[in-house]
């Protein structure tokens, strides 16, 4: 990687979090998942790591696809 956060950094986990919840509130707009009570959970963050969640292959390799996508575009990722 050369871009990025140090591991073992206290903000590093703020600061995934911070991208994340930009990503996932502002540009990805994701109808699969599971409902529970009528809210629609589509993934589960916790300090660096994500879970997507869905109910065929499909959508976990769709979902991967657009994650990857907005996160390239905010330079944490570059496929050069």
């Amino acid at each position: 990687m050369k871009r990025g956060v140090k591991q073992e950094d206290p903000i590093s986990p703020n600061l995934f979090t911070c991208l994340l919840e930009d990503i996932s509130f502002k540009s990805l707009e994701w109808d699969y998942g599971i409902s529970i009570n009528g809210l629609r959970l589509n993934n589960l963050r916790f300090a660096d790591d994500i879970i997507l969640i869905g109910k065929r292959k499909e959508e976990f390799a769709r979902m991967g696809i657009e994650l990857f996508k907005e996160c390239e575009k905010r330079g944490r990722y570059r496929t050069k």
